[in-house]
Order: C-alpha cells, then sequence, then structure tokens
C-alpha cells in the first residue's frame, strides 16, 4: 500500500537531524559526537545499531505525527529521540517550518489517553508503512503481571481452597468439589490481574 504523502516522508526521511558536537566515551575508541545518532546513543548508552535503529523509528513516528496530527504515544526510546530532538529549538523549528505544521509534544498524558494513543500509532504505522512497527520496540498493548498479582493470588487463593475442603462442603462428590476449587482460583486470578496487572507495556512513555 503506498504512502499517504510520499513527498512528506522523503522530505523527513532525508532531513539532517542535529547533533551536539561532544566526546563520546562510551565508544572504543573514545570520539566525538558526528551525528544525531551518536549523541543518541551516548544518552541512551544504546549500541550504535540500536541508535541506528531508534532513529530510523523515530523519522518514521516524526511523520505519523505530521500526517495525523493526533495524540500517538510512541515507546519510550523514541520519545528519548524526540527529546533529544527538541533540545535543539531551532532544527526542531526549522523541520516544522519545512513541512509546514507544528509538532506538538503534549506530556504527562492520562493512562487512558496513553493506550489509545499507543494503540492507534501502532494502527497508522501499519497502515502506511504496510508492516507493524518493530515488535521489540513497540509491542501490542496488553496486560502485564507484576510479581505481586501472583502473590495476591496465591495468599487468597490457598487458604480458602484449603477451607473449603475442610469444610462441609467436603461432603460434595470430587467431581462436583474440584471443578468448583479451579473455578475459585480462576477467579482469584483474573481479580488479581484487574487490580494489579499493568494495563500497559512498561516501554510506554508518558508523552504523544
Amino acid at each position: 500500500m503506498p504512502l499517504t504523502d510520499p513527498d512528506l516522508w522523503n522530505l523527513i526521511r532525508t532531513w539532517p537531524l542535529p547533533y551536539s558536537d561532544e566526546m563520546d566515551d562510551g565508544v572504543t575508541p573514545a570520539r566525538r559526537c558526528r551525528r544525531f545518532e551518536d549523541n543518541l546513543r551516548r544518552a541512551g548508552d544504546w549500541t550504535e545499531d540500536a541508535a541506528e535503529e531508534i532513529t530510523i523509528a523515530y523519522r518514521q513516528f516524526f511523520y505519523l505525527k505530521a500526517l495525523t496530527g493526533e495524540t500517538l504515544t510512541p515507546p519510550k526510546w523514541i520519545d528519548a529521540a524526540w527529546h533529544q530532538h527538541l533540545a535543539f529549538p531551532i532544527d526542531y523549528s526549522a523541520l516544522e517550518a519545512g513541512i509546514g505544521r507544528k509538532i506538538v509534544h503534549q506530556q504527562q498524558l492520562n493512562k487512558e489517553e496513553r493506550k489509545a494513543g499507543w494503540n492507534r500509532g501502532r494502527e497508522i504505522w501499519k497502515a502506511e508503512f504496510d508492516e507493524d512497527p518493530p515488535l521489540k520496540m513497540w509491542p501490542p498493548l496488553q496486560v502485564w503481571w507484576r510479581p505481586w498479582a501472583a502473590l495476591a493470588v496465591l495468599i487468597i487463593g490457598v487458604p480458602w481452597s484449603v477451607l473449603l475442603v475442610k469444610s462441609e462442603m467436603a461432603g460434595l462428590p470430587p467431581g462436583l468439589l474440584i471443578p468448583f476449587i479451579a473455578l475459585f482460583w480462576l477467579s482469584c486470578g483474573c481479580v488479581a490481574v484487574l487490580i494489579y496487572g499493568s494495563p500497559r507495556p512498561d516501554q510506554m512513555s508518558r508523552c504523544g
């Protein structure tokens, strides 16, 4: 599927991103930064390959923002590149002028806005680039267990299971008692996910 605005993408894809001429001691031998990717690698302590991937993904994300003007929640890696770009306001404004539109960086979105922006970003990415965003960078939204969710299930489920077995319900046929206990444990798990589960990946930024 062709891009909605190939001229816009080509402009953003080839636009020279700014950089700061600082010493990068995290590579061997140490050298001065000569590209946006070098600054990004130094700031995030990433590998050079990772910094390259993030920069490309940032350009794609910037294109989606410019194309739609919508609130899109990027992964924290892309947001790190976005913040680095914003640290050069003259260059950032020059790119905005070049594409003829403002790209607003909204901060401190609420949980629902972040979830909606995360899903919408993935949706538009696939529609424009004819593929899902990199899974390791921008995975689908799902419920992620926290360690204390499993602990809550054990704390609640074990005592109640023992009580059920020792109570008068123990007189029930095993064919009824065992499914009842299994259903109870399943209910505990669902409640724990709702209360303690994280409704977003840890990679999600707070901006959009």
